[in-house]
């Protein structure tokens, strides 16, 4: 799963002396120190949102733009590929100065490692870039720092319909008190992908995907009375639950996100639903230890040894490339986001954003730099490169990728940035963890599984209420 560590509370005595540091050189470059398998943020622990929001409030809109840009935009950006300056950043660059010779735009490359820290760091400091590479679950924490500043002024100056190429339901969660706070760059949905060869010999229509938990059931079902598995599953991944917990059309947290619903029937089905897999070994069994150690020590990849049919639900669309080089001509199926029985389909994002900061000393330029990325051309060379998808359609279009991966990244229109994904995220999983391995196991029922992660879910968020 390409995902990034957990990020921790922001403790006040290291805070004050990075600020020092950074307000001396918040405007040298910085050299990478970590190089993680993906630009998905970790989601946002609720340590990191109280830390600022107690006291700060969120900064008002800069003036718009009146005139073209001009002056130097520093921009601090993170590694998607071996040498992101070469492969993205100098054409790009290059091209924009093609269109804007009064700015000169300078990408300083930053390591992942303590990223939401450093930027929050710099922020109170007032020694921050002019904008950066942003995610999805730094909307509330930054924007209740004081840290970003609004879009709203800058796009209808500059780029008045940009917002409305975006889908709604991924453009509705960047807000902060109805403001827009920041705009994606890359996205990738949660998938899976399925051998269509052993999709037909198990007696399945190679043309029609698994869509629905039903249709999931059936495809393991019709590979075990072949001896093949079904499907792989971890209860260590959050991305797997998810897919499942929304296939079932359920939620983490309630829309005010006071309580947990890891206790809803909704909820309750998935617990049924991948607590079956493993007693029917439709599924490998070393998925069912919560430990990743353990897991990872007796867990083997059936999926290239064509013994499983379909794979995990996942955001990492890089698994495509890699089962196409170890198996040489397989035939991939995409195993979509999974439908409701209310027919609505959601998935957990990975959402690459952009955003300026208040103490930005030049963030006209900055916005016209942040719009002229986002176009299309720009959108889809920036994707291709570092391999994610264009969050918007006429990107897509332009984005020079092969059939399977342009069928992964259709998937990105079904991005939903809501309360689960806002508040929380990181915490459910440290609670669901262990309460699944444990019915997975068959020592617990899936429904105690359920009202155990439930009722520690519930007192994690009244211990560490966000107002």
């Amino acid at each position: 799963m390409r995902t990034l560590p957990r990020r921790s509370l922001i403790k006040a005595t290291v805070l004050i002396g990075t600020l020092t540091v950074l307000a001396a050189c918040s405007q040298s470059a910085a050299t990478p120190t970590a190089s993680p398998a993906s630009a998905q943020s970790t989601k946002p622990t609720v340590a990191s949102q109280r830390s600022t929001a107690a006291t700060a409030k969120p900064t008002a809109a800069a003036a718009p733009a009146t005139s073209g840009p001009s002056g130097k935009v520093v921009m601090w950006a993170f590694p998607l590929t071996k040498d992101d300056p070469k492969n993205i950043w100098n054409p790009l660059i290059d091209k924009f100065k093609k269109q804007y010779a009064s700015v000169d735009v300078e990408v300083q490359m930053q390591s992942w490692d303590g990223r939401r820290e450093k930027m929050l760091a710099a922020a109170a400091a007032k020694a921050t870039p002019d904008m950066a590479y942003l995610n999805d679950d730094m909307v509330f924490p930054f924007a209740q720092a004081g840290a970003i500043v609004s879009l709203d002024d800058y796009l209808s100056t500059i780029a008045p319909n940009l917002v409305g190429s975006y889908p709604k339901a991924m453009i509705d969660g960047l807000r902060y008190q109805g403001k827009l706070m920041m705009l994606p760059i890359l996205a990738g949905a949660v998938c899976g992908l399925f051998n269509k060869d052993l999709y037909e010999e198990i007696g399945l229509d190679p043309t029609k995907n698994p869509q629905t938990t039903d249709d999931l059931l059936n495809m393991c079902v019709k590979a075990k009375a072949k001896g093949l598995y079904g499907m792989s599953y971890s209860v260590n991944s959050l991305e797997a639950f998810n897919a499942l917990l929304y296939g079932f059309g359920g939620h983490m947290i309630s829309p005010d996100h006071q309580k947990s619903l890891l206790d809803s029937s909704e909820s309750v089905e998935t617990f049924k639903f991948i607590v079956n897999l493993f007693k029917q070994e439709y599924v490998p069994k070393a998925g069912a230890t919560a430990s990743s150690n353990a897991a990872a020590a007796t867990g083997v990849d059936y999926f290239p040894q064509k013994k499983q049919v379909g794979t995990a639900y996942t955001s990492a669309m890089s698994l495509i490339q890699q089962y196409q080089k170890q198996m040489p001509g397989i035939k991939l199926g995409i195993e979509e986001v999974l439908k409701a029985p209310t027919g609505v389909r959601m998935s957990t994002p990975t959402l690459g954003c952009l955003g300026i900061f208040a103490a930005g000393q030049n963030k006209n330029g900055a916005a016209y730099w942040l719009t002229w990325l986002l176009q299309p051309d720009n959108l889809a060379f920036y994707n291709t490169q570092g391999g994610f998808v264009p969050p918007t359609q006429a990107a897509q279009d332009k984005w020079d990728v092969d059939p399977v991966t342009k069928e992964w990244g259709s998937q990105v229109q079904f991005i939903v940035v809501d309360q689960d994904i806002q508040y929380y995220y990181n915490n459910n999983i440290t609670f669901i963890q262990p309460a699944l391995s444990a019915a997975a196991l068959g020592q617990i029922t899936p429904e105690d599984a359920a009202k155990q992660a439930a009722a520690k879910m519930d007192d994690y968020i009244k211990q560490n209420p966000i107002k």
